[in-house]
């Protein structure tokens, strides 16, 4: 049976969160055991994090942190700092549930007016709410489909982190399969080994040209085809045409944006969006390799085409044999990681087309069966 929800002033169900210490950007350090998470504005649920154990923010209960320029919400339940730039924290009063709240507040949204400060829009909304129990099951729905993702998104780090460590022991620690057997000299790049030797990254790898770079308004949110595109996003759309170029788990490709520096492996055949690259491997060499080979040799400092400065470095280049053995042994968990990521879209798919209608009333939240 359909229920109507009573529309609430947004101050009237939430209570803000004082803070009096905040972390700037420039203050953020890595991950390390026992630091703190730094919550901000940016895309990303963690920004970085903090050793200023005074600056935890004072909740006991799971709270909701509101980017005040880019209008994101985090709900936040475990011990956090905040991002100094932009955030807004609040949980709700009482007989609300605040992991409620957060969906409402997803539903009820702020639009973007520039680079502004948001938040007296949102404080100006309604929010569509429930009694308790109705606010507990549906946000108890709409949370597992989050729990799931964030599982698949852990499993996903793993096997990027897998890769990672890999490459790492066979080729910076050179401990790679009959190390024992091969002989070590100093040279530019420290003590390796000597059949090893420098080259440019323009003589190992080779752009690949395609079709047309897809601009957003030409895409959908759902299709055949996945477009990336430089920006830090998974994805820039879909569509349902031919791909611009193919790929998979056994022949990847490798794609590089021009002003972002973005790298990602591309597992499946796709498209590209403006400014972006595609590449793979050369002179026999596993594109898993080559990827792991370049991977954070150029940064974004300015906005400027990237790609020549990024093929103009010199590596210490492995033999073949041992590149095509690592791209072996690594295939399979990209693979992994693309089907992980899939089940993710087609998780946020359903969970964002629930979302609305449970909010609103339009479905009994009694018949949804739980995702698996």
């Amino acid at each position: 049976m359909e229920r109507i929800p009573e529309m609430l002033p947004f101050p009237d169900v939430v209570n803000m969160v004082k803070v009096t210490r905040k972390i700037k950007k420039t203050d953020y350090l890595s991950y390390s055991p026992g630091r703190i998470a730094v919550i901000d504005q940016g895309e990303g649920l963690v920004g970085g994090y903090t050793d200023d154990h005074a600056s935890l923010v004072p909740a006991n209960d799971p709270v909701i942190v509101f980017g005040d320029h880019t209008c994101r919400f985090k709900y936040v339940d475990f011990p956090f700092a905040a991002g100094a730039d932009g955030t807004q924290i609040f949980k709700a009063r009482d007989g609300f549930l605040t992991k409620y709240i957060y969906y409402a507040c997803l539903v009820a949204g702020v639009d973007l007016h520039g680079y502004q400060r948001h938040f007296k829009h949102l404080k100006a909304s309604l929010l569509p709410v429930f009694e308790l129990e109705v606010q507990r099951s549906i946000a108890h729905v709409l949370y597992t489909y989050d729990e799931l993702i964030e599982n698949n998104t852990r499993r996903i780090e793993i096997l990027e982190e897998m890769a990672r460590r890999l490459y790492e022991e066979w080729f910076v620690q050179f401990r790679f399969p009959g190390h024992e057997r091969v002989e070590f000299g100093e040279g530019e790049f420290g003590l390796a080994p000597k059949s090893w030797s420098p080259a440019t990254v323009k003589n190992l790898v080779v752009r690949v040209k395609g079709g047309k770079a897809y601009k957003s308004e030409e895409l959908q949110g759902d299709g055949s085809i996945i477009v990336v595109d430089q920006s830090r996003a998974e994805y820039l759309g879909f569509h349902d045409n031919e791909p611009s170029y193919l790929a998979s788990p056994k022949t990847p490709a490798i794609i590089f944006g021009d002003h972002t520096c973005k790298m990602q492996v591309m597992v499946t055949p796709f498209s590209v969006g403006p400014n972006t690259v595609v590449f793979a491997g050369q002179k026999g060499h596993s594109p898993y390799y080559i990827y792991s080979l370049v991977q954070g040799l150029v940064s974004t400092a300015e906005y400027k085409r990237h790609w020549s400065d990024l093929t103009g470095k010199i590596v210490l280049e492995a033999p073949a044999a041992l590149s095509t053995r690592y791209g072996e042994m690594v295939s399979p968990m990209f693979g992994e990681i693309e089907l992980l990521r899939r089940k993710n879209r087609n998780l946020r798919a359903q969970r964002d087309l629930l979302l609305p209608k449970l909010i609103s009333g339009e479905i009994d939240v009694s018949e949804i069966p739980m995702p698996t």
